[in-house]
């Protein structure tokens, strides 16, 4: 039984693959050749869809962040951004030893974000303020202000700059706002999703709905 399975297996094979002459039936030698003249249009649009992708990573920004030391960069345009806690008296030195250049405060003046202004100026870093609540999501009030952010952010990554966000120690905002921005450039929501998990492994704790909104959020920037 196990024989007779095999040599009808290699009978279809000799036909479809080799073109061989074969006793088999008129309605599955039709078949048979169906899918000859099929399978070369499957492996055309398997080879072309493969070439896309490639020629897609290749054009826009990596989806994947670059461990350099200690901080999980992401690669946009010429420029490198991250997130992470609100930095404190230690932070500086390992900030400066990575070469960041600009800093985003992703937090509200009732937090206290012109003390970090006023590091940043110390240091010599220029500093972004970027303040949104998390309330902001259900009130949808200040997504004018945010869709601006999400320029000024584009357009120092483009300068070349290394930015780093930081929020609470949630990183709640900077998560979103991060990836808000993958969308704003154009990034597909898995390879923005995975960079988001590259950066920050607990982004699961993200509900969908609030991820739901800083696509949307990046999309309508995109548009404006």
């Amino acid at each position: 039984m196990v024989v007779s399975c095999w040599w009808f297996v290699l009978q279809y094979w000799r036909v479809l693959l080799r073109g061989e002459e074969s006793k088999i039936y008129p309605c599955n030698l039709a078949f048979v050749c169906y899918w000859r003249m099929c399978l070369p249009l499957l492996f055309h649009l398997l080879f072309r869809s493969m070439t896309t992708q490639s020629q897609y990573l290749s054009s826009n920004p990596k989806a994947i962040a670059d461990d350099n030391g200690g901080f999980p960069w992401f690669s946009l345009y010429g420029g490198k951004i991250c997130f992470g806690n609100r930095p404190d008296t230690a932070s500086w030195a390992p900030l400066l030893s990575a070469k960041v250049s600009h800093i985003a405060t992703v937090q509200t003046r009732d937090e206290n974000a012109a003390d970090i202004r006023h590091q940043c100026l110390t240091s010599g870093l220029k500093w972004m303020w970027v303040p949104f609540e998390t309330t902001s999501i259900s009130a949808s009030i200040e997504e004018a202000f945010l869709h601006q952010y999400l320029r000024e952010i584009t357009t120092v990554l483009k300068d070349g700059a290394h930015l780093y966000l930081h929020c609470d120690s949630t990183l709640s905002r900077c998560s979103l706002l991060f990836y808000a921005l993958c969308h704003y450039n154009r990034l597909p929501s898995d390879s923005a999703y995975c960079a988001l998990h590259s950066i920050n492994p607990q982004a699961n704790a993200l509900s969908r709905r609030e991820l739901k909104w800083a696509a949307s959020l990046g999309h309508a920037a995109l548009k404006g």
